[in-house]
């Protein structure tokens, strides 16, 4: 069985629309993946510790922050109350003085499995700003931040054939993991890639 997919890029500027892109032909897809990511939580960080609001929602484990002018993802939370103590990560150094953060628990999605050499399309999308991991066992082997907004969600992909090297090739994706950098509004994340 053969699946087909389409890999389309889109610009408009001053009156002009390019739009072009291949069409891919593969034996088998990834499982695809279209799912509600829940708020992530409103905080302030000095130094290494964010103070939580009451009701929160992180607890101890992996999480990842946003702030304004950067992110860093694969933290891990040691959590007393309303309070979060942060070490580890990567990405940008988390800030010094107070500033305002989002703290959000990273959602594992171990369906997506895959080998990176065997891909010929990938794509994803997310309404607000996530942080997506591709991890071979505890290894990010690929972190892409997507920025969404209100004029429209973030979106990210890659194809085989355009001459772009494969970002993925090499590794062996075992899941992803995902988290949404709004405090206020859920994110639908989307997935989906043939090989």
């Amino acid at each position: 069985m053969s699946l087909s997919g389409n890999y389309q890029l889109t610009v408009t500027a001053l009156g002009v629309t390019c739009i072009g892109g291949p069409a891919v032909n593969a034996i088998t897809g990834l499982d695809p993946v279209d799912t509600t990511l829940a708020v992530g939580n409103a905080g302030t960080i000095t130094d290494d510790v964010v103070t939580l609001t009451a009701g929160h929602t992180v607890v101890d484990g992996t999480v990842d922050v946003y702030w304004t002018a950067g992110k860093r993802y694969g933290c891990t939370a040691n959590v007393a109350e309303n309070s979060a103590t942060l070490t580890g990560g990567a990405g940008d150094a988390l800030p010094t003085g107070a500033t305002a953060v989002v703290v959000a628990n990273q959602t594992e999605l171990d369906e997506v499995q895959f080998d990176g050499d065997d891909l010929n399309l990938i794509g994803m999308s997310s309404q607000q700003r996530v942080i997506v991991c591709f991890m071979d066992g505890a290894t990010v082997k690929l972190a892409v931040e997507l920025v969404g907004s209100s004029s429209g969600a973030g979106c990210w992909g890659w194809v085989a054939g355009v001459g772009i090297t494969n970002p993925l090739a090499g590794y062996s994706i075992t899941s992803i993991t995902v988290s949404n950098g709004s405090s206020t509004v859920t994110s639908t994340f989307k997935l989906t890639g043939l090989q």
